[in-house]
């Protein structure tokens, strides 16, 4: 199996979803393998009735089938799931015969065949085919334009990440540019902040504008990054002396809103703000309403010789910024007033939170 293959498929698949209709039992494990290799969740029926049942209930983003099925016969499986979703990639997977034959003679909306005995490394390059068509949907051309501008001029430019809040930034040269495919190297840091958020964001000062760009592949042998699918997006610089943190395990809300105390997962924080997930969604919060916060978290004991952490609570109130839909709950983003008798020791906490993010990335760097 071709490794770059392989690993360029992967990265374009970590988000895509298949369901594998296969009656041969063997050939269904077999293959079952190599499909969990690739994407995120791997689905499998072993006939026609069950196929549909599945795909009903998890609407995969590709199909892939055999066309000697039972209980519901392939052709007839295959019409009912592009009238219920005519954008499903479908993959015809069988032995030539009169029905594949029959099946290339009409345009009902079949992505591919390939036939048995199945080869891995064609299989995954026609995956891979498949996938690059429809990801070019994504592409913004003129986000191409400027960078195709950019590499003839051999023009720095800026690459900007974040690790748990810690701004990564630095400067870098286009090496290549491939239809959708941007190939850069960097710093050593910055590699591994774009491998940590799977993305990276390319600042132009020329223009100023920034152009998001999602991670392919990197390879640690060259140490070159591979990036996909650029397009301009909006994008402000956050205040340096306001850092976005992630809190650690310690770290506690409860919201005072509407004469209830609602406990709710913190996520990032800063001086200014906090985000917190309500995970039940059933909360209505209204943007611009006021309210109160209790914020818990460890901080080390008074004595320097035993290290010891001391669990504080400090109080603030805020307004409600933003409310969005996440997984099943509410993120929140909420302004942030700590009251005075807490400032010293919530500034403290998010220095030396600050420090121990910092530590934690130089450790990723090493490995």
């Amino acid at each position: 199996m071709n490794p770059k293959k392989l690993y360029k498929l992967q990265a374009l698949s970590k988000d895509l979803s298949i369901l594998y209709i296969e009656s041969n039992i063997q050939l269904q494990k077999q293959l079952e393998k190599v499909l969990n290799k690739i994407f995120s969740q791997v689905f499998i029926a072993s006939d026609g009735l069950e196929g549909i049942n599945k795909y009903k209930k998890f609407t995969p983003d590709i199909i892939l089938t055999d066309l000697g099925l039972k209980k519901k016969n392939s052709f007839e499986m295959i019409v009912d799931i592009l009238e219920y979703n005519s954008d499903t990639i479908i993959i015809v997977l069988s032995e030539l015969n009169d029905d594949v034959i029959f099946l290339q003679s009409i345009d009902i909306g079949i992505s591919q065949f390939l036939f048995k005995p199945f080869d891995i490394d064609k299989l995954v390059s026609n995956f891979l085919k498949i996938i690059m068509e429809t990801k070019k949907e994504d592409m913004d051309p003129l986000s191409i334009y400027h960078l195709e501008n950019i590499k003839k001029q051999e023009v720095n430019i800026s690459f900007i990440n974040h690790f748990k809040g810690i701004p990564i930034q630095c400067n870098g040269k286009i090496d290549s540019i491939e239809n959708n495919e941007i190939t850069i190297k960097l710093q050593s840091s910055q590699n591994t902040a774009i491998v940590y958020e799977k993305q990276t964001i390319i600042y132009l000062e020329d223009l100023n504008k920034y152009i998001q760009v999602e991670l392919l592949f990197f390879s640690k042998r060259d140490q070159f990054i591979t990036l996909i699918n650029p397009k301009f997006i909006n994008f402000k610089q956050r205040d340096i002396n306001y850092k976005r943190i992630n809190v650690d395990k310690s770290f506690k809300v409860s919201l005072h809103y509407h004469n209830k105390v609602i406990d709710v997962i913190p996520i990032v924080t800063s001086y200014i703000s906090i985000v917190v997930f309500e995970k039940s969604g059933n909360e209505k919060f209204k943007v611009s309403d006021k309210i109160d916060l209790t914020l818990g978290f460890e901080i080390d004991g008074a004595s320097s010789l035993v290290k010891e952490k001391k669990f504080i609570k400090i109080f603030a109130n805020g307004e409600i910024l933003r409310v969005e839909r996440y997984k099943t709950g509410n993120k929140v983003v909420i302004k942030l007033n700590v009251k005075k008798a807490g400032e010293r020791t919530f500034n403290n906490y998010l220095q030396n939170r600050e420090m121990e993010t910092i530590q934690e990335f130089k450790r990723l760097i090493k490995k």
